[in-house]
């Protein structure tokens, strides 16, 4: 592995996504020797795979958790939002609400 190799590397690191080309402007040389380049050092698993990075927050969205409860009234319901909302780890809380149930099923959590 040689500096050629190590620019080509650092390139990647920043997005895995460009294309030959454009890693081949970065580093200084043709398209051609970036993929002979790269094609060697996957060879000699230096690159073991091409991945890619996710935004956790872009494919969850705005919640890390959510449940379906069930209150006799809404008083009870604020009892229960009013005394969530104590808890530091709570930043958001968001409600909506089903007036009619069609189908209701057992779940099994795990």
């Amino acid at each position: 592995m040689d500096q050629i190799d190590t620019k080509i590397l650092n390139v990647l690191l920043e997005n895995s996504n460009r294309s030959y080309r454009k890693i081949a402007s970065f580093v200084g040389v043709s398209g051609v020797t970036v993929l002979k380049r790269m094609k060697e050092l996957e060879k000699e698993k230096v690159i073991k795979n091409h991945t890619i990075n996710l935004d956790i927050y872009d494919i969850t969205g705005d919640f890390d958790a959510m449940m379906i409860a069930k209150f006799k009234n809404r008083k009870s319901l604020n009892t229960f939002l009013k005394k969530i909302q104590e808890y530091d780890f709570i930043k958001k809380t968001e409600t909506s609400l089903i007036l009619n149930t069609i189908k209701e099923e057992n779940i099994r959590i795990s």
